[in-house]
């Protein structure tokens, strides 16, 4: 059976789906979207499921993941928007990079934006090497944003979505769910310890970010990845000194469990990506920077809701010291007919803003894809001192290279 992009009982079960505090299973989502659908029968909902599964398999269209809380793995999310770099490959003089996308600002600049990874203790060496990167004129200019992390605010897709995928957005959208989990206050500023104790879950929560795999493909990319070296990442000895790749999934599942059973201290939120909603013609990617006079949490959230009402999704992105500063990101998904009404929403702020408008066809081109937005977790952590590795020298010689090319 096949379904329209824009069903409005598909939409319905996407948006329910990142209402989730979990990644559930398919007996999970039968009883708890039987509170959505009423007389809906389990055997239809799990048809809708199979659908979004097969896009998965067939164009990467569908995943349905847990997105890590940063701070407890120990690191800190650093964005950069880099202003006229040379190409893409400036992106990667870092090895830690884990997100991009490429775009205009109000003046037609062109602007990667890139988000970072790194270690809290080394953000003044990060920071020494972005600003070598401009002295090699790799890029005009630069701006860094040390961030909490990222909340999704999700609009009923159902609700503001129609037939043919066009969006409308009305004022009494209640976002709340999701405006409610939004924080201000910086986290740990070290891994925690059941990481330490089991790094093992380092691998599954990177592996499986973007992704919607079982737990034998998760072992699958992760032995590609890591080789004979995963057994050192695991703490059980039985399975350690066995080396058995069975026991090893099944482990996969126990942990997995566990990190459910505590969400908030691995996980922010629950994410649904499905691409006919967030990367077509119909919508597009922008980024809105504000310096918000006397910060507060409640005043963030007030803006972040009307924000919301006129977009899809809304990303927010407070920076680390956003109670002194004021500074805060928004990622917002909508239509260039609502992103007017956004700008004119932040200007009755009074705030001080800039905006960057992503390039659709070019970010999909060229940084946009799995491979280029892989966390490679293997090549910046060291297993046997369980700790992030920061290389300052190296980069230092990566963009020596790069600007000698």
């Amino acid at each position: 059976m096949t379904y329209s992009d824009y069903s409005k009982n598909l939409l319905k079960f996407i948006y329910y789906l990142a209402r989730t505090q979990k990644v559930l299973t398919k007996k999970e989502i039968q009883e708890y979207m039987k509170e959505y659908f009423g007389r809906v029968s389990s055997r239809t909902i799990m048809r809708w499921y199979k659908f979004l599964k097969e896009r998965e398999h067939e164009d990467y269209s569908f995943d349905y993941y847990s997105y890590f809380r940063a701070d407890s793995f120990g690191l800190l999310n650093v964005y950069v928007i880099f202003k006229n770099p040379i190409n893409e490959k400036v992106l990667k003089l870092i090895p830690h990079i884990f997100y991009a996308c490429i775009g205009r600002s109000s003046n037609f600049d062109k602007k990667y934006i890139a988000t970072y990874l790194i270690p809290p203790a080394k953000v003044n060496d990060f920071k020494k090497i972005v600003k070598k990167i401009k002295e090699k004129n790799l890029v005009s200019d630069y701006e860094i944003i040390e961030t909490i992390s990222l909340f999704d605010i999700i609009s009923p897709y159902h609700k503001v979505i129609n037939e043919e995928g066009h969006l409308k957005c009305y004022e009494n959208i209640d976002n709340s769910y999701f405006i409610n989990q939004i924080r201000i206050k910086p986290g740990r500023m070290e891994m925690l310890s059941e990481i330490k104790k089991e790094p093992f879950i380092i691998p599954i929560v990177f592996e499986q970010l973007r992704e919607s795999w079982s737990s034998y493909k998760t072992w699958e990319e992760i032995y590609a990845h890591i080789g004979e070296q995963v057994w050192d990442y695991v703490s059980n000895i039985k399975i350690k000194l066995h080396k058995n790749p069975e026991q090893a999934i099944k482990y996969i599942q126990r942990l997995i469990r566990k990190m459910n059973q505590n969400f908030s201290d691995y996980y922010e939120q629950v994410r649904v990506y499905y691409k006919p909603l967030f990367y077509s013609e119909k919508t597009a990617m922008s980024f809105v920077i504000l310096n918000l006079k006397e910060p507060t949490l409640e005043k963030l959230q007030k803006i972040s809701h009307k924000i919301s009402t006129c977009a899809l999704s809304t990303g927010v992105i407070p920076s680390r010291n956003f109670e002194k500063t004021g500074k805060v990101m928004f990622a917002i998904n909508t239509s260039f007919k609502y992103l007017f009404d956004i700008l004119k929403c932040v200007k009755d702020e009074d705030a001080k803003m800039n905006y960057i408008i992503t390039d659709f066809q070019e970010s999909h081109k060229k940084v946009f894809n799995r491979d280029f937005m892989k966390f490679k977790y293997w090549e910046v952590f060291d297993i046997e001192k369980k700790e992030w590795i920061f290389d300052t020298e190296k980069y230092l010689k990566n963009i020596e290279v790069l600007a000698k090319s």
